[in-house]
């Protein structure tokens, strides 16, 4: 069996992942200390109490949109479906909140 080296494309890939799931990050955080103020840790501790937390983690993932956009106007295709890849997983997760939440 052999082990397959990662070819510069699929760095690239893992890379635009990375970025996509940081920037979903930095700005899903952001979102939730301006919406809990200064009950920001009560948001993970007791999660089924605030029903907006899927709104919230949707809406992080926005920014993401300019990043997409800035990776494909400097051609790196492969950066850019790297966060595309991020946006479905962040989709997924707050699919399965939603879920949960019924």
């Amino acid at each position: 069996m052999e082990i397959k080296q990662l070819t510069l494309q699929n760095k690239e890939t893992i890379i635009g992942f990375a970025l996509g799931l940081l920037v979903a990050l930095l700005s899903t955080t952001l979102l939730l200390r301006f919406y809990a103020g200064g009950r920001f840790w009560e948001l993970f501790l007791y999660p089924a109490e605030w029903p907006i937390m899927g709104a919230v983690l949707s809406l992080g993932s926005l920014p993401n949109l300019g990043l997409f956009f800035y990776f494909l106007k400097r051609n790196k295709e492969s950066r850019a479906k790297g966060v595309l890849t991020a946006v479905v997983f962040a989709a997924t997760i707050v699919l399965l909140i939603k879920l949960s939440s019924f």
